[in-house]
């Protein structure tokens, strides 16, 4: 019976790619009608006189996905309004450790961007909305929601302000990444969900700020301090009959510090000091985190950029029932981005501290990757993918979660496109715990996509 299912899973997700490929040669050719990109070769106005990038520390990627990703990177301002139209097959509905729970879905989602920018101040806000359907299911069905925006504001030449916002109610953890609220070079992760998801999905939510400074003290070194401070929620929407509704909830912030020194035209030297704390509310607990870094930057090319970082991490951590423990461990990450025109690949490691249900906080690495790329002036794919893991030797601490959601677009109208998605998602939890809930689940979608605002950018990543 299993065999027959996967069968039957694979020769559906080969009928919707065959379709794709079909759709694509079909459409055709549409003439790109964006032409007000300074970097088109259409392109005939004034020169820019704005800044257009924000280069600030940001939390936005906190609750992201591809569609996210994709809708982001290409607005053109000031306001951009869009429609999803979408249906698919999902392998596992109901999240269950034993799989099965397969069939089709539908719904709609409104992204919404809003861009400002002039000279001193660049302003960017994204909010979307996503409403699932189960015909078969109809218990399951759910509405997630993220809002993010970035202010970066320049007082001078040297030095610039900036505050960032986020928010999500995420029910469909099919089609995001685990969240991620950045401090500094690391941040807080999401746990795995609660056990018995199989009676309801978990919902995620959580609530960030962040402010801060960067400040220019000579041609060669500047400072960056920044100030974080967020709530983050995971609750079991219905418990299995016979036991209690599971909720993780968590207050979090952060102190970050930097240092940097350009040695040379492409080599920039620095450190790095973070303060971390988590207030654990359900269940109870503090627990402090200082990790001290010394940084290296490096533009390897003039589209390839690499920053690395390393130094000891201390943390103190004390919960209900468990003596007060400290401990020294260490802090790592590494980034690196490669920028042309209409392409943005990213890679990023961390050191993270992962949420969990039955003890504190855990150090745990995350690895983030991104691809977005134009293919051709009416084709273009994103990728995003987000993986998470324990790094403890505790068998009740063994976790991890994993979330991989592509998006490929098809023009075939200025403000109309077709889309095909798949998205994967697991997570792995402790056995030894009562919220073992290890699971896999593939979903397979596409649609149409309707601008009702200004068409999107052509030129892929900012």
């Amino acid at each position: 019976m299993k065999q027959h299912f996967n069968q039957r899973r694979i020769g559906l997700i080969s009928v919707l790619v065959s379709v794709l490929m079909a759709v694509v040669p079909a459409c055709g050719q549409v003439p790109d009608p964006i032409f007000n990109d300074p970097t088109d070769p259409g392109y005939a106005g004034p020169a820019p006189t704005a800044r257009d990038t924000i280069t600030t520390p940001t939390i936005v990627s906190t609750n992201e996905s591809a569609d996210t990703l994709q809708y982001a990177d290409r607005e053109l301002g000031p306001v951009n309004v869009g429609v999803d139209l979408k249906g698919g097959f999902s392998d596992n509905l109901f999240n269950s450790s034993g799989g099965g729970g397969s069939g089709s879905f539908a719904g709609f989602a409104v992204p919404v961007g809003l861009r400002f920018r002039n000279v001193k101040t660049q302003f960017n806000l994204n909010y979307r909305a996503d409403k699932v359907f189960y015909p078969a299911h109809t218990e399951i069905d759910n509405f997630s929601q993220a809002y993010s925006n970035q202010l970066e504001h320049h007082t001078s030449e040297h030095t610039a302000l900036y505050w960032n916002f986020i928010a999500g109610r995420l029910t469909d953890i099919g089609q995001f990444l685990p969240s991620i609220i950045p401090i500094g070079s690391g941040g807080i992760a999401q746990g795995p969900s609660a056990a018995n998801a199989a009676e309801s999905s978990t919902t995620t939510s959580n609530l960030a700020t962040s402010l801060g400074f960067t400040h220019d003290v000579s041609e060669d070194s500047k400072v960056l301090g920044t100030l974080t401070a967020g709530w983050i929620e995971q609750a079991q929407g219905k418990p299995a009959p016979g036991t209690a509704r599971q909720i993780l909830r968590n207050d979090v912030g952060g102190i970050d510090l930097q240092y940097q020194r350009a040695i040379s035209l492409r080599t920039t030297l620095g450190g790095e000091v973070t303060q971390v704390y988590i207030r654990g509310l359900a269940p109870r607990g503090h627990e402090n985190y200082v990790a001290v870094e010394g940084t290296y930057v490096r533009q390897l090319t003039d589209h390839l950029d690499l920053r690395v970082g390393a130094g000891p991490l201390f943390n103190s951590s004390t919960s209900v029932g468990v003596k007060p423990q400290t401990d020294v461990s260490y802090a790592a990450s590494a980034d690196v981005q490669y920028r042309i025109q209409r392409t943005l690949i990213g890679f990023d490691f961390s050191r993270v501290f992962q949420l969990g249900y039955q003890q504190t906080a855990t150090i745990g690495n995350q690895i983030s990757a991104s691809f977005d790329r134009e293919l051709s002036r009416t084709l273009d794919v994103t990728v995003d993918g987000r993986y998470v893991r324990s790094d403890s030797s505790s068998i009740n601490q063994n976790q991890s979660t994993l979330g991989i959601t592509g998006r490929v677009n098809k023009r075939i109208a200025p403000n109309v496109l077709l889309f095909l998605s798949a998205s994967r998602s697991q997570q792995r939890t402790p056995a030894v715990l009562l919220n073992g809930n290890s699971y896999n689940r593939d979903d397979v979608f596409g649609g149409i996509t309707v601008l009702l605002g200004n068409p999107l950018y052509s030129r892929g990543a900012h």
